[in-house]
């Protein structure tokens, strides 16, 4: 993935570029890994309960994987089942469906094992056969996995989820597609019926969208170009027949698809708060770092604010901890992003509010804002923010000069 830093370099060349880095002496590993290569085993296994009556067993089992802990959660059906699955496509008579997790440090060696022999690799360590079993992998810690439930009028719908967003959220139409996987958000969905091939399709929408639903309303942004996430860009769902009464439909209209994006919802943002710690009522620091936006930083080297500039700086940061003044840019964010989508076009009551809050914290009315920030990577209505904050610090230290 590819954007423009601050330097006009790319950003992700390099991190792509380590990437292949690392990968090379790692193909080598891998083709020699009888040799130099610790025996993959496993170590331990928690079992957990589901209320589905075609699931024989689920368990979160632990393991010694390519020389580095891996996890993988397994569930065994008691009968064969369809799955529909977006890594590998329509499976019949499967009979073990999973998500197994990889530590980082083993990437490398998955990279030039490639899908076909990680997935190999992985069946010999669990014992299965590839033609029975449909997996997802990540490189999300299955320690964090997250499930949720949801059940009305006698439909039920069970999701497990994985998540990570740090490393390779996305913007779908915007970000560009460079593969590196870090991060992935991985979806595996139960229910209490048996699904309708037309039911299990929709569902793969029905999920996606709630997903997005739940990076929208956390905030969360690409990693690339800070644009508002949409998803990883490796993400995959799974979702399984079942077994019951039939069901054809899984869309919004209907109850069995309501409570399948709700369950999803939920499983999402509780995956992500264990994987990355990020919750909708995060800093706002972290909010604006998320965006590539470092307030302190660019008052530091701004060359229109004189001397006081590390000053100023230090006070704008501290003006961030207060709930009032977060709450002013939390503000800004939100206006900035209808901006953006051309959803706000007159942002002029936001500029009186700017001169009020620049007034408020110099102790005086200003009649304009001083040009603190001017760099055009930071959207306007943010720069006019920071800008406020910023002039009313200033005007309140020149007043505190004079008297």
């Amino acid at each position: 993935m590819t954007t423009r830093g601050k330097w006009g370099a790319s950003a992700g060349a390099p991190l792509f570029l380590l990437f292949l880095a690392l990968s090379l002496p790692a193909c080598h590993h891998a083709r020699h890994s009888a040799e130099n290569v610790g025996h993959d085993r496993i170590l331990s296994s928690t079992r957990l309960d589901l209320p589905f009556d075609y699931v024989a067993g689920t368990r979160v089992i632990a393991s010694r994987f390519l020389d580095f802990p891996a996890k993988t959660l397994l569930i065994r059906f008691s009968k064969p089942q369809t799955v529909l699955s977006s890594l590998s496509g329509w499976r019949e008579g499967v009979v073990t469906v999973g998500n197994h997790y990889t530590a980082p440090p083993a990437w490398p060696a998955t990279y030039c094992l490639g899908l076909e022999g990680t997935e190999k690799r992985t069946m010999a360590l669990l014992g299965l056969e590839r033609r029975s079993s449909s997996f997802l992998y990540t490189g999300a810690d299955m320690a964090n996995l997250a499930y949720a439930e949801r059940e009305s009028d006698g439909f039920l719908v069970g999701v497990f989820a994985t998540a990570g967003v740090k490393g390779n959220a996305q913007r779908a139409s915007v970000d560009i597609g460079e593969y590196v996987e870090q991060g992935t958000i991985n979806l595996i969905i139960l229910t209490n019926r048996k699904l309708a091939p037309e039911a299990m399709a929709r569902a793969l929408v029905t999920a996606t969208e709630a997903k997005t639903a739940a990076l929208e309303d956390l905030d969360i942004r690409s990693s690339y170009s800070g644009k508002p996430a949409t998803g990883t860009g490796t993400d995959n769902v799974l979702v399984a027949e079942g077994s019951g009464v039939p069901a054809a439909m899984t869309g919004g209209h209907v109850k069995f698809g309501e409570l399948m994006a709700k369950a999803v919802y939920a499983a999402v943002r509780e995956a992500i708060a264990r994987q990355n710690g990020l919750f909708a009522q995060r800093d706002i620091g972290q909010r604006l770092a998320e965006r590539k936006i470092h307030p302190a930083l660019l008052l530091e080297e701004s060359g229109h604010i004189g001397a006081s500039r590390k000053a100023v700086a230090r006070a704008v940061e501290a003006l961030l901890d207060k709930p009032r003044y977060a709450g002013f840019l939390a503000g800004a964010l939100a206006l900035s992003d209808s901006q953006e989508r051309g959803l706000a076009r007159d942002t002029s009551a936001f500029s009186s509010l700017c001169l009020a809050i620049a007034g408020e914290l110099a102790g005086k009315p200003v009649r304009g804002l001083a040009p603190a920030i001017v760099d055009e990577s930071v959207p306007p209505v943010l720069r006019e923010a920071l800008n406020a904050l910023a002039t009313g610090v200033l005007q309140k230290r020149k007043r505190a000069t004079v008297f």
